[in-house]
Formats: C-alpha cells, sequence, structure tokens
C-alpha cells in the first residue's frame, strides 16, 4: 500500500490485492450522495443536458423520466457538492431478482474523482440488499469513459447494436452479475 498527490491535490491510495495493483483517488472537495426529492429535478435535467451537449453535441430537452422520479424508479441518487449537482444514477427493478441502472452520469470535471465509485456503490448495495442478483445497464459507444468504468466495476458487454431501419442509435448492453 503506498500513498500519493496527484497534480490537482487529491490523494491517491495505492492497494496490492492478489497480486494486483489498484489506484484509489479520494476525493478532496466535499460530497453528499443523498436520495433525490423534487428541488433536485431542474440541477438533474441541466447535468443531463450538458452532458449531452458534450458528448454528442446536441441539449436533451426529453426527460420523461425525470418528471416523475417516484413512479419511475426504485432508487434514484445525486451527489452534490456545495448544493449544485455533480452527479446521479438510478435503478429500476425487472422482474424479482434484477436490475437495470439508469442515468448514471458525472459532471466533467468531477470525473475521475470518486464521484461514480461513490453513486455506483451506493446502488450495488441497495441492490444486494434488496434481492437483486443482476445488473443490467445500456450505454452509448460514444460514451467510452463509462464503458470503461462498467468494465472496471465487473460489468461485460452481453451485445451491441448497430443503426438500423428501425433505431438510429446505437447502443452496447452490458451486465453484472452480483456475488
Amino acid at each position: 500500500m503506498g500513498l500519493a498527490r496527484t497534480p490537482d491535490s487529491s490523494t491517491l491510495l495505492y492497494l496490492l490485492v492478489r497480486g494486483r495493483a489498484f489506484k484509489v483517488c479520494f476525493i478532496n472537495f466535499s460530497v453528499n450522495i443523498k436520495n433525490f426529492c423534487r428541488e433536485d429535478k431542474e440541477g438533474v435535467k441541466r447535468l443531463i443536458s450538458s452532458i449531452f451537449m458534450e458528448i454528442f453535441n446536441y441539449e436533451r430537452s426529453r426527460l420523461e423520466d425525470i418528471e416523475n422520479v417516484d413512479k419511475n424508479y426504485d432508487k434514484f441518487l445525486v451527489a452534490e457538492e456545495g448544493g449544485k449537482i455533480i452527479g446521479t444514477i438510478g435503478l429500476c427493478k425487472k422482474g424479482k431478482s434484477a436490475g437495470e441502472i439508469r442515468r448514471m452520469y458525472v459532471a466533467k470535471e468531477y470525473r475521475r474523482k470518486g464521484v461514480g465509485t461513490l453513486l455506483y456503490n451506493k446502488i450495488e448495495a441497495f441492490s444486494k440488499k434488496n434481492g437483486i442478483i443482476i445488473l443490467i445497464l445500456s450505454t452509448a459507444p460514444e460514451m467510452r469513459d463509462a464503458i470503461e468504468f462498467y468494465t472496471k466495476n465487473g460489468f461485460d458487454i452481453t451485445e451491441e447494436t448497430k443503426q438500423s431501419d428501425k433505431s438510429p442509435y446505437r447502443r452496447i448492453f452490458m451486465e453484472k452479475k452480483l456475488k
């Protein structure tokens, strides 16, 4: 185990587990992970729209599922820093033992600083506690950082769709069996 400082003053902890080195970044800002409440709605929409603009070069204006989070999600968490929404993650149960991760986003300036890991770990713990044994999700191929994040967290790619007459969008489907 060793410690190091990064150029942005984050603290890195290097762990050796089963002969492999893992880098763990500690956040040097105050992040609050909490359940979504109505007051978060506009901040969540702003975050998601900004990420769509960044990655796809268009603003995501239709976010009907965020209009009624209580109805559309079994669990929806937000990460806040200084009152600003900097991350989101949602979970929808699919049958008795599966859950779909949806709307996992982290603001660009907070990526690779542990915010996504905090959000994901909370959702995984909630899933296990509630009898979910498999997590599924889909993402766009353009979301390379997300695909890398999910892969590092034990997800496997199960399917990749191509653009077709039925849909102009390509998707990558992933799943993880919980232990």
